[in-house]
């Protein structure tokens, strides 16, 4: 299971506690309101008369619905604003494990690279001697910024702040480096499947690297665990002779390869 349709699950579930929550709300807002429905509007509690300790107990227990449905009611929003960040995420987030994961990411590396460009565009269309309609007119013309922002750098005679571009340097580098680490997973993946779901290397005499074609069983992963294995980019690392014996009864064949 990918990481999207884990998400996607608790979604599902976060929704689902939100409308049973909603729908427990309901039921004690409305047993609340049935319980005072013959009382009278703004009937005061008659003290000494016989009816004054019915009246207290009836009350208290509206009084006692009403407080459940609240707590039911702030329950269903948690949930719901959990679910909502939860689509946020789904929404907005490219996961390693997606399909398309390279292919949208150069798509954001591309738009990055043109960013950059556009920006050393402008600086240079500011530090030109063209006059400055001409330059509000070359710098539309890039389409990075707007108008407005166009003509305040112009009358300030300023070019665009150097944090932007360091910022958007440093952007283009971080999802380069992603796309190298994800491209060098899936070649493990890839690897691990051809070999039968799972594979070990052996980078030196004493450490091994266990790749697995799909997450694994939990059983597995608490053994690794347990075996003082930790996991990086998308690999289970640790020492040979700690390697739990689930891992070695997977792997078709120990073939001790130098990296």
């Amino acid at each position: 299971m990918t990481r999207r349709e884990r998400l996607e699950k608790k979604l599902e579930k976060r929704e689902e506690w939100a409308e049973k929550a909603h729908e427990r709300a309901s039921e004690e807002f409305g047993t609340s309101s049935d319980l005072i429905k013959d009382l009278p509007a703004g009937q005061p509690i008659l003290v000494g008369h016989h009816s004054e300790k019915a009246h207290r107990r009836l009350l208290e227990r509206s009084g006692s619905h009403m407080d459940k449905g609240c707590e039911q009611y702030k329950l269903a929003k948690h949930h719901e604003e959990k679910a909502q960040g939860l689509a946020r995420q789904l929404e907005n987030t490219i996961f390693s494990d997606d399909e398309d994961a390279v292919e949208r990411l150069q798509e954001k590396l591309d738009d990055r690279r043109k960013r950059q460009d556009g920006y050393k565009k402008i600086n240079k269309i500011i530090r030109s001697k063209i006059t400055p309609a001409e330059k509000l007119k070359e710098i539309i013309l890039v389409g990075i910024i707007g108008e407005q922002t166009a003509t305040e750098l112009i009358e300030k005679g300023r070019t665009l702040p150097a944090y932007m571009l360091i910022n958007n340097n440093s952007e283009i580098r971080r999802i380069e480096k992603r796309i190298e680490e994800i491209k060098r997973r899936q070649e493990q993946q890839a690897e691990a499947e051809q070999a039968g779901g799972v594979v070990a290397r052996y980078w030196t005499p004493d450490c091994v690297t266990v790749t697995f074609a799909e997450k694994p069983e939990y059983s597995i992963i608490r053994a690794l665990k347990d075996a003082g294995f930790y996991f990086s980019r998308g690999s289970w690392h640790g020492r040979k002779d700690a390697l739990p014996e689930c891992v070695r009864d997977l792997l078709p064949e120990e073939s001790e390869a130098q990296a």
